[in-house]
């Protein structure tokens, strides 16, 4: 009887470590946040996607052109230079530069969950003139302080992808107030 429940008792503790072994799997999956020490380097502006949404639907380009007349605005102003290069330093500023740009100089601050960037300066960022956008504009996308949170959408040693979203109410004229939100997404890689 003792035989018995001492066999059982073996064959359930090997069942429990290779339970605990297979569920310890080391391998790293590229997708996951490295550490905060990834985002330091020069980056290099690789693409964006733009989109903009009213009332949680997606715009086509006939609408989007109504939208950007409503927010007295031109899509060029949402538009980062093909040329761009980010560099973020262990001093947490960085400095971004384009063709035909002044070199543009501020304070990042990566939260540690890695899902949040915020960036403040205290002249224009990502190439985005803030004085030429309208008020109503410049706060769906920037907090009071005109600093702006990126949502972290991905982050490697090589690789990063950041969303920055903005949604409110606009006036606009036959149809009501509509809610728009826009959706730039950021794609950098590592030189």
């Amino acid at each position: 009887m003792y035989k018995l429940l001492e066999n059982r008792l073996s064959i359930l503790l090997v069942m429990l470590c290779i339970t605990f072994f297979v569920s310890c799997d080391d391998d790293d999956d590229p997708e996951t946040p490295v550490d905060n020490n990834a985002i330091l380097g020069l980056w290099e502006f690789e693409s964006q996607e733009i989109a903009f949404y009213r009332d949680g639907i997606e715009l086509d380009d006939g609408f989007v052109t109504l939208v950007l007349a409503v927010l007295q605005v031109e899509l060029s102003d949402f538009e980062i230079p093909e040329d761009a290069t980010f560099e973020f330093m262990a001093d947490s500023t960085f400095e971004g530069n384009a063709s035909g740009f002044d070199t543009q100089t501020g304070k990042w601050l990566l939260s540690s969950d890695q899902k949040t960037l915020n960036l403040s300066s205290e002249n224009d960022l990502l190439f985005i003139d803030l004085e030429s956008l309208p008020q109503d504009v410049r706060d769906l996308f920037f907090e009071a302080d005109d600093s702006i949170n990126v949502e972290v959408l991905k982050l490697t040693d090589t690789e990063s992808s950041f969303l920055i979203s903005g949604e409110g109410p606009f006036e606009v004229s036959g149809f009501g107030t509509q809610q728009i939100r826009v959706d730039l997404t950021i794609n950098l890689i590592k030189n």
